[in-house]
């Protein structure tokens, strides 16, 4: 890959993950690279706009030019429009978050988010956000459907950070965690990101059985006692499975039989 392509990619990426204005001294101590070379990287950005800089501390921060790429990748997600009716059911039966995913290189990327209404309980859950293949539900269940290889080049790119004493980070058990998704269809994290929060994911398959997204919700604080779990497991499923039959699989993943 071309470097100064892949460079103003990182820079952006970087840019736009932490979403605050850094100076061109503080971006070369973080990519490791001459302070020349930066500066014509965030020339180039903001000369198309995606990057601008401020006229009073002369640092760097993303634009709203990024929402452009954004938007037009969102109106080409067809499983966004029909999991729509299905989301806003499932959040009003549940009254909690819930969250629609699609697989990104291994991780889930929410595409779609919704709370009950005054109960914003995670403003890090937006559109746009990417979850962790190893302590988040949704990012269990969009990781489960890769091969051995595939989620082994995974741990190895994205190395598991132990955020609390449940977060899976031994390659052993972080297999076996995704293979019990996968027969399953089914993904829970409990504690696993941070004490106390408790998830729950379904896969959702496309024409041909082909894992495309995945719904997800986040247990009430509180809510921890077997009936809550089996109530939400339940809904969340059922969810799954009405939007992987609006996507043409009636067999929520599973190969008729000749």
């Amino acid at each position: 890959m071309n470097n100064t392509l892949q460079n103003g990619f990182r820079v952006l990426e970087y840019l736009s993950s932490t979403a605050q204005e850094h100076s061109v001294t503080e971006l070369t101590e973080v990519f490791d690279l001459p302070k020349s070379h930066i500066c014509r990287l965030l020339k180039t950005l903001t000369t198309t706009g995606y990057v601008e800089q401020s006229p009073v501390s002369r640092k760097y921060k993303v634009s709203l030019r990024v929402l452009c790429l954004a938007n037009a990748c969102m109106e080409h997600l067809r499983v966004r429009e029909r999991a729509k009716p299905y989301l806003h059911k499932l959040q009003e039966v549940l009254q909690c978050p819930v969250y629609l995913a699609v697989p990104l290189q291994g991780e889930a990327l929410l595409i779609d988010v919704l709370f009950p209404e005054g109960r914003e309980t995670d403003t890090s859950m937006v559109i746009g956000k990417l979850n962790s293949p190893y302590d988040s539900a949704t990012g269990k269940a969009c990781a489960a459907w890769l091969n051995e290889a595939e989620i082994d080049d995974l741990i190895l790119r994205l190395p598991p950070e132990k955020k609390t004493k449940y977060t899976l980070t031994n390659p052993k058990a972080i297999h076996q965690e995704l293979q019990k998704v996968y027969k399953n269809k089914l993904s829970t994290t409990n504690s696993e990101r941070s004490l106390g929060m408790s998830a729950i994911a379904a896969p959702i398959f496309s024409n041909g059985g082909i894992m495309s997204a995945t719904i997800g919700v986040t247990l009430p604080p509180g809510e921890n006692s077997p009936e809550a779990w089996q109530l939400f497991e339940k809904e969340t499923r059922d969810a799954a499975v009405g939007v992987s039959f609006a996507m043409g699989d009636p067999d929520y993943g599973n190969k008729p039989q000749n």
